[in-house]
């Protein structure tokens, strides 16, 4: 849980530097199966750690709560629209 918490961190910090990168779209994640290696059919915060899936989106995606995120939480994620950057 440490290393989870710790790289939760990281990934809060790496988002609020890239802020305006393609990282901070949920649409531009990788596939699912890309993500899921072990061939288990769910997301553990170990394998968004690895695929460098900001925590953000992982805590707002897993809607059960249960630590993981299945197929259908994760493919409602990556249906989020960027959200607007205001005009300059």
């Amino acid at each position: 849980m440490k290393s989870f918490t710790r790289n939760l961190c990281l990934s809060l910090v790496s988002v609020a530097i890239l802020g305006g990168t393609a990282l901070a779209s949920p649409a531009n994640l990788p596939d699912f199966d890309q993500v899921s290696k072990d061939n288990d059919r769910v997301i553990s915060k170990h394998e968004a750690v690895q695929a460098n899936i900001p925590a953000e989106f992982f805590l707002r995606a897993d809607q059960n709560h249960d630590g993981v995120l299945q197929k259908e939480e994760y493919d409602k994620l990556k249906a989020e629209k960027a959200p607007e950057t205001a005009a300059k």
